[in-house]
């Protein structure tokens, strides 16, 4: 399916990015994979999740926010694949970096 990129996420939750077209946050229940690709510069998307109240970034205290990164003068298609526990969660995608994000794929489903 494909995403909206957010640069920033509202504070509401995700009630706004879900009436959005094509929606900027999507409830999913498994693992997921994240497709991302650039036709200029770098950028970067990070997934978040919104549990009692506010947005998280995946990753915890010991582990760095995770991400995938795509940069047109290299690898303009970069996939990564999250897993994450079996848990109904709304995620968003936030945006870091400069370049121009032509397209942010998501797979939800079971990942070996």
């Amino acid at each position: 399916m494909i995403v909206a990129v957010q640069t920033s996420l509202p504070v509401g939750g995700p009630d706004t990015l879900l009436a959005t077209a094509p929606p900027g946050a999507v409830k999913m229940i498994n693992s997921f994979e994240v497709l991302l690709s650039v036709s200029a510069g770098s950028a970067s998307v990070t997934p978040y999740f919104w549990a009692d109240g506010k947005w998280f970034p995946l990753g915890d205290d010991v582990t760095a926010p995770k991400s995938v990164t795509a940069n047109a003068a290299g690898v303009a298609d970069a996939c990564s694949r999250f897993v994450v526990p079996s848990i109904p969660r709304f995620w968003a995608f936030l945006k870091s970096g400069t370049g121009t994000i032509t397209q942010l794929g998501v797979d939800e489903g079971p990942i070996s």
